[in-house]
């Protein structure tokens, strides 16, 4: 089975997506003798919605598999479909292997960002066994940015669940002191 859900479009003032482009979300279940039975890696914690520019960041992403399979993350493409001109449509009588068919493209970056440096300045990353992910900003500006947890069992892969989240750089950083 192939669920699919998607809108058109992100906000026009993305730093760094190109404008018009959609969103949504996208599963594919597999029959259960392909995978057996299988919960989806669920994230632990809200993603971080601003963080301010000229400081470091550190959040924890990590997500929980209650089959106890390996997790491992990464900065991923952004996943994007639907847009106010090129609208896609499911056709119930195409023959289309699900595994293989997808509404989603990979995300068009604006010049100087990449799925791999959604800042844009070469600090984001995260850890691949603890789903923390750190780096630094330099400039004021709405950044997405897609986190992937891929999950094992037996050293084969089950699947990945991709997670998006736009953060806003921002200067207007409260001040904190030691013990507040």
């Amino acid at each position: 089975y192939l669920l699919t859900y998607y809108r058109c479009c992100r906000k026009d003032d993305m730093t760094n997506m190109a404008i018009d482009q959609g969103y949504g979300i996208e599963v594919y279940i597999p029959e259960l003798d392909v995978v057996g039975e299988n919960d989806l890696p669920v994230f632990s914690n809200v993603p971080p919605t601003f963080i301010c520019v000229g400081d470091s960041f550190k959040y924890d992403q990590h997500a929980v598999d209650n089959d106890g399979d390996e997790l491992v993350y990464s900065i991923c493409e952004t996943k994007v479909a639907g847009d106010p001109f090129n609208m896609v449509y499911f056709d119930p009588t195409l023959d289309i292997a699900p595994a293989t068919h997808t509404f989603f493209s990979n995300a068009i970056w604006n010049a100087g960002f990449a799925a791999s440096d959604p800042l844009g300045n070469g600090s984001v990353s995260i850890e691949q066994n603890t789903g923390v992910i750190t780096g630094f900003a330099d400039q004021v500006g709405k950044f997405v940015v897609s986190i992937c947890v891929s999950e094992y069992r037996n050293g084969n892969l089950l699947n990945t669940v991709i997670r998006d989240f736009l953060v806003v750089a921002t200067e207007d950083c409260p001040e904190f002191t030691a013990g507040e």
